[in-house]
C-alpha cells in the first residue's frame, strides 16, 4: 500500500490484503501515547469533553419514547 497525495497518483489503486491475524511490526508501548500536558490544556480538554457530552445528549442522542 502507498500513501501518496492525489496529485501524484492518478487512476485506480489496488493492493493485496491478507485477511486474518498478523504479527506486530513494533512492540506496543507501555506508556500512554499522549504527552504530558499542563493545567491549562488539561482544563480545556475536560471542559470540551463536558460540553461535547452535554451537546450530544441534547442534539444527537435519541430520547426514549420519541417519535424520531
Amino acid at each position: 500500500m502507498t500513501s501518496d497525495t492525489h496529485d501524484k497518483v492518478k487512476g485506480i489503486i489496488t493492493g493485496k490484503i491478507k485477511i486474518g491475524k498478523t504479527n506486530l511490526s513494533k512492540d506496543i508501548p507501555k506508556a500512554y501515547w499522549m504527552h504530558s500536558r499542563g493545567p491549562i490544556p488539561a482544563f480545556a480538554w475536560t471542559y470540551q469533553r463536558w460540553h461535547g457530552t452535554r451537546w450530544y445528549k441534547r442534539k444527537v442522542a435519541v430520547k426514549v419514547g420519541s417519535n424520531i
